[in-house]
């Protein structure tokens, strides 16, 4: 898709992520760029025409494509998140959320496909998120949500073909916005997110993937994903997590990402040693696995490994048996090496043993 000379409507377009839209649009050699909102007074960016475009309100909608006929990418970014619980949440405040995230995006793209045929096929941009693959319980209606607006595009990217409109899915994890200014996780920066996409459009892309959550969520559909009240976490690497050398030190993974990964061992005599106490090596082999996982993930989608340069385990606390928690995060991650903490803890949660893994990232062989 060629932007240049583009007219664009970008949905939700006042604030977040939808004002990163429009504010990249503005630096790009775009025709025009309407910013529709619920409110037309809200934007105040210039050489923006404001359309008022609540998605949920059929009436806007039809006003704004017989008022928009010149349209050639439709960007359907307008959404929201109610935070509400399938079981125990608010069933009005469920449909809430399907209303803005999937049947409002749905009426937009029906009343504009035409316009978009008309021009020539255009294109149409659905902003998605990593939750359209995996599912938090506390935010399960929005979730729900985001996989029916996933199943849509596909659909609509196989029922728009015949008339040559590009339909982009974009995915992506937490970004800086009001929306997610509650979540303590990392989180994308708006204006990077506007331009990756719009880089993306233009490419001819049909998906994108923004981050490296996003990536490895993806990456991980056909092994084990799993999900807790914060961020996603997926096994990040189930060939390294289940070798053999692992599997020997004891060293179970229980979850992982490209920045966190934790697992466990249940200690008993047959690491102990001759003293009658856990062998250091033990923490020094949990400590480095655990963090070659997580860093290996990290560079995965560039093709690489990461290999330990230095691990440096300091051995706090003895032990005789129980579970020993393995908790690894990561502290920098550079384009050539990364720097990985350890900390392993009793069933008491008491430090054990701490350590630091520099590793260096590699092109895989």
């Amino acid at each position: 898709m060629n932007l240049d000379g583009a007219v664009v409507l970008v949905t939700g377009a006042n604030r977040g992520l939808g004002r990163s839209f429009v504010e990249e649009l503005v630096n790009r050699d775009v025709a025009k760029i309407y910013a529709g909102v619920r409110d037309a007074g809200s934007v105040s960016i210039a050489g923006v025409e404001p359309v008022q475009l609540d998605v949920t309100s059929d009436a806007d909608v039809e006003r704004a494509a017989a008022e928009c006929g010149d349209v050639t990418v439709l960007t359907n970014n307008a959404g929201i998140s109610t935070e509400t619980s399938l079981l125990t949440g608010s069933v009005d405040d469920a449909r809430r959320e399907f209303d803005t995230n999937f049947f409002g995006p749905l009426a937009v793209v029906r009343a504009f496909a035409p316009i978009l045929a008309a021009n020539g096929g255009g294109a149409i941009v659905n902003v998605l998120s990593v939750l359209s693959w995996v599912s938090m319980p506390t935010t399960g209606a929005y979730c729900a949500s985001k996989a029916a607006a996933l199943s849509m595009t596909n659909s609509l990217r196989t029922e728009l073909e015949s008339q040559g409109t590009q339909v982009v899915a974009v995915h992506v994890g937490f970004i800086d916005t009001d929306m997610a200014a509650a979540v303590d996780a990392p989180k994308n920066d708006p204006a990077v997110v506007a331009a990756t996409v719009l880089d993306a459009l233009v490419a001819g892309n049909d998906e994108v993937l923004v981050d490296e959550l996003s990536r490895g969520v993806k990456a991980s559909l056909s092994g084990s994903v799993a999900v807790s009240a914060g961020a996603p976490r997926l096994v990040a690497d189930p060939a390294a997590a289940e070798s053999g050398f692992v599997a020997a030190a004891g060293l179970v993974i229980d979850e992982a990402s490209t920045d966190r990964v934790r697992g466990h061992i249940d200690v008993d005599d047959s690491y102990h040693t001759p003293w009658g106490i856990v062998h250091g090596g033990v923490y020094s082999t949990a400590v480095e696995s655990a963090a070659s996982i997580g860093a290996s993930a990290a560079v995965r989608d560039r093709d690489m490994v990461a290999v330990g340069l230095t691990n440096t385990t300091q051995f706090l606390r003895s032990i005789t048996k129980g579970r020993v928690a393995v908790d690894a995060r990561a502290l920098n991650q550079g384009r050539s090496q990364q720097l990985w903490q350890v900390d392993m803890r009793d069933d008491r949660d008491r430090l054990l043993a701490h350590g630091e893994v520099r590793l260096q990232n590699l092109a895989a062989s």
